[in-house]
């Protein structure tokens, strides 16, 4: 499966043993509707999230989060329209009084295409974290590092030192970023392992 591509980016999970990974940008939620809807003007309450119509990605980036935290926190939308992309969502929002929830990156750049206002979600959603990964036959090649770079410059948006790891078999998930406290650092990257992963999570707690 490595060799299949020579990058990924997003949130693939099923990636993160065996593979180089570099963490770009994280993701909180947030509605898009159209700047003139009659019921939405000041902002958007869980009772309005409820009785307002929505249109749905089935298959976006992070569904099956958004789709997680409506059911644990028993919210169901009104399904008025669902669109297998994000292809079109601008127009059909800018043209009806339907409510899109999306991830923020996504949904701000839809929202300056469409001229949509943004909302914060009211429900709460958990974020996550898009990645690039790639695999350790290529962590050295100068033409791939040169790709990563590129990638990395159009997403990061804080200075920092770049740091990546090998991930492992069980490891939780943990990502190394410009922000974390992390051993491995620029190409000193080392593999990772579940004791090194629990190790930096008890770091972290107050």
């Amino acid at each position: 499966a490595a060799r299949d591509a020579d990058l990924a980016l997003g949130v693939v999970p099923w990636l993160e043993a065996g593979l180089y990974q570099q963490a770009l940008f994280a993701q909180d939620w947030v509605c898009l509707v159209h700047p003139h809807h009659p019921r939405v003007a000041q902002g958007l309450t869980l009772r309005q999230y409820k009785e307002e119509a929505h249109v749905g990605i089935v298959e976006g980036t992070g569904t099956p989060l958004l789709d997680a935290a409506l059911e644990r926190h028993r919210v169901q939308r009104r399904l008025a329209l669902e669109l297998s992309t994000f292809l079109g969502l601008p127009a059909i929002l800018s043209a009806t009084d339907l409510v899109a929830t999306l991830p923020r990156h996504t949904g701000e750049t839809l929202a300056v295409m469409g001229g949509l206002t943004v909302h914060p979600c009211p429900v709460p959603v958990p974020s996550f974290v898009v990645k690039q990964h790639w695999p350790a036959r290529l962590h050295q090649d100068a033409a791939h590092r040169w790709l990563r770079e590129a990638v990395a410059a159009l997403f990061l948006r804080e200075t920092a030192p770049r740091r990546w790891r090998l991930g492992a078999a069980g490891d939780a998930g943990e990502v190394l970023d410009g922000s974390d406290a992390a051993d491995a650092q620029g190409d000193n990257a080392r593999p990772a392992t579940p004791e090194h992963a629990r190790a930096r999570r008890a770091r972290r707690r107050p």
